[in-house]
């Protein structure tokens, strides 16, 4: 067990801690309690910043463990019961997420060699914050959604980014059915590990949230490294809020029957009250 200013890791890799004292608002890099930022909805986008790093030599337990302990404290996201699901399901998450590590490297792989001629890469650009060409953020979006591949698979979930959740269901829901069968129960695995990724990033950061994580400010504890901290969007201003309909294609949603499409902003957004 460590402790750093008023928060303590367990041997878990629970983290116990006040979350007022060390919620920061995911854009000014305010205190939330001195945050004035407008237009964003009550409690969103906001992340956990100078917390103990995990311990040197964390397994994808310990990781996972501290994502949910995240998730509990979190205002928006803690209507997801995350140490309930921990319990039942993390056994059974980890366990595939490593036997298929490769098969989700190939399949993103895949995924990013398509990013250029990608029918939703106006979209993706847009909500990194590009303001050019779309084409100017498909190579950001490839990099991003392999970082976001090393963490998921190394259960450091609290340093991806809700775009790199999205880029990583968007991969898995492109593949090739044939290849990656959801018929393999490890397969199924993954994609509902990635699906309660995606959906659990989706409650805490709004449609100008898209290049935040729960620990924004730390770099993924992954071996080896990946390049950049979970931050690395900074330097691209955010992209305003956007009430256009949503134009998703075929190709997001072929393999599972999604409600609504992740990439269709709310219409509504109101000032942090």
């Amino acid at each position: 067990m460590s402790a750093y200013g008023g928060a303590i890791v367990l041997a878990s890799g629970e983290l116990r801690f006040r979350p007022q004292s060390f919620s920061y608002c995911g854009h000014c890099d305010q205190y939330f309690m001195s945050c004035t930022c407008h237009g964003i909805p009550h409690a969103h986008d906001f992340n956990f910043k100078c917390l103990p790093r995990p311990p040197d030599g964390s397994t994808p337990q310990m990781l996972l463990r501290r994502w949910c302990s995240c998730v509990a404290q979190s205002s928006s996201m803690g209507r997801f019961e995350a140490l309930k699901w921990y319990r039942d399901h993390s056994s059974a998450k980890l366990r595939a997420m490593a036997n298929k590590r490769d098969a989700l490297n190939d399949m993103v792989e895949e995924y990013v060699a398509r990013l250029p001629s990608d029918p939703h890469l106006p979209l993706l650009a847009k909500a990194i914050g590009i303001r050019g060409a779309p084409a100017e953020g498909a190579p950001r979006l490839a990099r991003e959604a392999r970082s976001a591949a090393a963490s998921f698979v190394a259960g450091d979930w609290a340093t991806v980014t809700r775009v790199g959740a999205l880029l990583l269901n968007n991969a898995f829901q492109s593949s090739d059915c044939d290849r990656y069968p959801l018929a393999d129960d490890e397969l199924a695995e993954v994609f509902s590990a990635i699906d309660t990724l995606n959906k659990v990033l989706g409650l805490g950061y709004s449609d100008v949230g898209w290049c935040l994580a729960i620990e924004n400010d730390r770099a993924p504890h992954v071996t080896p490294a990946a390049p950049g901290a979970s931050g690395r969007f900074r330097d691209v201003s955010a992209a305003p809020p956007q009430n256009t309909q949503c134009r998703c294609g075929s190709t997001t949603h072929k393999r599972t029957n999604h409600s609504s499409c992740p990439l269709n902003p709310k219409k509504t957004q109101r000032a942090r009250t």
